[in-house]
């Protein structure tokens, strides 16, 4: 699940000033579900990272993220690594559940590089992830940019692999055969001027 607050929050209490008459409902889904709810017309859109074939969607990109690969450095020295891709075979991994968007997009990257990994943990949450780093579980791979503060403090720790994990795009996607209410297109072009 992407925390799409990370992404909204900077820019919707300016919205809210420059438009105080619309309400916005602020719903926390997993993609999947996300798509399903714009399918029905529950939702107007949502933010994600990029699908490989939104074929049926419009996306508008918000941001680039880049996952990588953190862990506690008091873990890191009981693996006695030599060499930074060691972490593979040595390493315990927590990773999202297997039918989220983000761990199936971490699945192809190991995939295409022929790393083997079976997870000791797996959780529908990366705040979960995160927190079970912190405290030296193990292994994960997280979006650089949600742990900005720990990498600073030193809390954790980014373990460099080769390759690195290619950077993905975040945004948000709408039904491109559906049309938008008035407010949601006005909350878009707020948006969409943010993004040019």
């Amino acid at each position: 699940m992407l925390r799409s607050v990370h992404f909204l929050l900077p820019h919707l209490k300016p919205f809210m000033n420059q438009y105080p008459e619309i309400q916005i409902k602020i719903i926390n889904k997993t993609t999947l579900d996300t798509l399903t709810q714009i399918d029905q017309g529950i939702i107007d859109f949502g933010i994600i990272s990029r699908l490989s074939n939104p074929s049926s969607y419009t996306f508008m990109k918000l941001a680039d993220i880049q996952d990588i690969f953190v862990a506690k450095e008091e873990y890191l020295k009981t693996l006695h690594i030599t060499q930074p891709n060691d972490i593979f075979a040595k390493g315990i991994f927590m990773l999202l559940e297997a039918d989220n968007i983000t761990r199936q997009y971490i699945d192809h990257f190991f995939i295409e590089n022929n790393i083997l990994i079976k997870p000791e943990i797996e959780i529908n949450t990366m705040d979960f992830l995160i927190e079970f780093a912190k405290i030296g579980l193990g292994i994960s791979v997280v979006i650089k940019s949600f742990v900005e503060k720990e990498l600073t403090t030193g809390t954790l720790i980014e373990i460099p692999v080769s390759p690195p994990i290619p950077p993905r795009s975040v945004g948000i996607i709408y039904d491109k055969n559906r049309p938008l209410s008035i407010t949601a297109q006005t909350f878009l072009s707020y948006f969409k001027i943010l993004t040019e």
